[in-house]
């Protein structure tokens, strides 16, 4: 580790300039506030999803393994990273850097960053094509979206996402930014694309049940008509006039309907 007492230090390949960090010190301390009131609920809401899939069979389904996925990057978010963050940036608020950065923190703060945002991210884009699926396959999804498909979809997510977290510790500044950028827009793509077709999708099922449904109001409309019109010719055909024993003809009253039902 290199320093520089009165402009800058460096922590591997963090550089620190004490400049900047002054000019910027309240949004520093905000930050560290903020992160230090979120890291609980992220925590307990995270514990709170897995153990809800985990302990209800039903939902041993493929898609809540892709949301287990998801949750559990969150939680090792609420965990490690922020923590970590929070020290980080404490840091160089304090002072401390070059003891914090013989302990490792701003190294597992940013690596941790980088990692577990990432497999957060691709199990959302994991998510919204399984979503896209779904509505496509329609019954096959069961038979092609199986649950030991999904988790070895979700380790390859896991180790790829790796890659990047520690891909900074060997390339230069500018050359991870453009890898980081290149994934992210490529996932933000894919989650565009997969729900654009979802939509879509929904939209056309929507417009196909609306037309059932109007045309089995139709055939209701046309049965009860016709139940109604048969029921008026039964009461106008016990409303015409009857002989009587003499041979004339008479029209029988409330009373003559009642006892001739009787």
């Amino acid at each position: 580790m290199q320093t520089n007492e009165t402009i800058e230090q460096t922590c591997w390949f963090i550089v620190l300039d004490r400049a900047s960090v002054e000019l910027a010190y309240t949004s520093y301390v905000v930050n560290i506030v903020l992160n230090c009131l979120f890291s609980p609920p992220t925590i307990l809401l995270n514990i709170m999803v897995i153990l809800a899939i985990y302990q209800t069979p039903p939902l041993h389904s493929a898609s809540n393994i892709l949301i287990c996925s998801l949750s559990f990057s969150d939680l090792l978010i609420g965990l490690v990273t922020q923590p970590f963050y929070v020290a980080y940036k404490f840091s160089e608020i304090s002072g401390k850097f070059e003891e914090f950065c013989n302990a490792g923190v701003q190294i597992v703060a940013l690596v941790s960053s980088y990692f577990l945002a990432g497999t957060s991210f691709y199990s959302l884009t994991v998510m919204s094509l399984d979503r896209c699926l779904a509505l496509h396959l329609g019954l096959r999804y069961r038979l092609i979206v199986t649950q030991c498909r999904v988790v070895r979809l979700v380790v390859i997510l896991w180790v790829f996402a790796v890659l990047p977290g520690f891909l900074q510790l060997w390339v230069e500044a500018k050359l991870f930014f453009v890898v980081i950028t290149a994934l992210m827009l490529m996932c933000l793509a894919t989650l565009i694309l997969a729900y654009s077709k979802a939509y879509i999708a929904l939209r056309t099922h929507y417009r196909k049940m609306t037309t059932r449904q109007k045309a089995w109001n139709l055939h209701e409309n046309v049965s009860n008509v016709y139940t109604s019109g048969m029921s008026f010719v039964d009461v106008s055909n016990n409303a015409l006039p009857r002989e009587d024993q003499g041979g004339n003809n008479k029209r029988m009253t409330r009373r003559d309907f009642k006892r001739e039902k009787i």
